[in-house]
């Protein structure tokens, strides 16, 4: 929803003031042909970089400026009540209780009470993946935690791509909004026994390749790799979280101290009160 808000407020303030200052909105849109050079420039560099394996990356990244919800207090509370819950019968019924819980997470009681942790296929992966070495046995706690490492830092770098491309792209498009204008210019010299008032047109028609250009730049697509970049950064932190209470099951604590480990590891900004926590597992 946000994405959405921003874009809105970047074109209302953007062509609303050029109009309300006296400009004609005619003479920005007339020459869609700049947008179509710009736009398809972008897009076809943007082929050349990447892989059809990371593209799709790129488009879903895309897509969830507009639909993903980055993480809040709420979720960080949902994992925490989930390690609480997978602790507390793990210690009751033993490690063997929980293989039935990760093995089916989508019909499991403990997994379904925390629908923002089920949402994310990436975190239930994580979570399922790790506790069925837990559950399976003869994997010390330190080569748990240096398997979980392992997990993080490759998917840090899988996302980490398409916000690379897309800042990429952003830094491109000023440069094809001058190709686009000097393509204009080229055009309008060819013109110039025309007279004055077709020379004027293209010329702004030209300007307006620079325009767009700078404009998709830092008003769209530079943006929308910002954005990625920090729904990256949230993923990675969630899975540090969950890490430190998969690692406390495997020790063998006890299912507040579980909670409490990965409690520590949510940034202050987020991270619920210990009071809140008590509360939200009594809950």
């Amino acid at each position: 929803m946000t994405g959405y808000i921003g874009f809105a407020i970047v074109i209302v303030c953007v062509f609303g003031a050029f109009a309300l200052g006296g400009g004609n909105l005619v003479a920005i849109f007339a020459p869609w042909h700049e947008f179509i050079i710009i736009a398809g420039a972008a897009l076809g560099g943007l082929i050349v970089k990447t892989s059809p394996r990371t593209m799709k990356l790129v488009l879903k990244k895309a897509k969830g400026v507009f639909t993903d919800k980055l993480p809040s207090q709420e979720t960080y509370l949902q994992a925490l009540k989930l390690i609480h819950d997978l602790t507390f019968l793990s210690r009751r019924d033993g490690l063997i209780a929980l293989e039935r819980h990760v093995q089916e997470p989508s019909t499991s009681p403990i997994f379904t009470k925390q629908p923002e942790i089920l949402a994310r296929p990436a975190l239930i992966q994580f979570i399922t993946d790790n506790l069925k070495i837990v559950v399976i046995g003869g994997v010390s706690v330190s080569d748990l935690e240096l398997l979980m490492e392992t997990d993080i830092e490759t998917r840090e770098e899988e996302i980490a791509a398409p916000q690379m491309l897309l800042s990429n792209t952003a830094d491109a498009l000023p440069g094809l909004g001058i190709v686009a204008a000097v393509m204009g210019v080229i055009k309008c010299m060819a013109s110039i026994s025309e007279g004055p008032e077709v020379v004027g047109e293209r010329v702004a028609g030209a300007l307006v390749g620079t325009f767009l250009g700078v404009l998709l730049s830092y008003g769209f697509v530079g943006p929308m790799a910002t954005n990625v970049e920090m729904s990256n950064q949230e993923e990675i932190r969630m899975m540090q979280v969950l890490k430190a209470g998969i690692v406390s099951i495997a020790r063998g604590l006890n299912p507040k101290l579980c909670s409490e480990y990965a409690r520590r590891a949510i940034y202050e900004a987020q991270r619920p009160s210990f009071e809140e926590l008590e509360v939200a597992l009594k809950a």
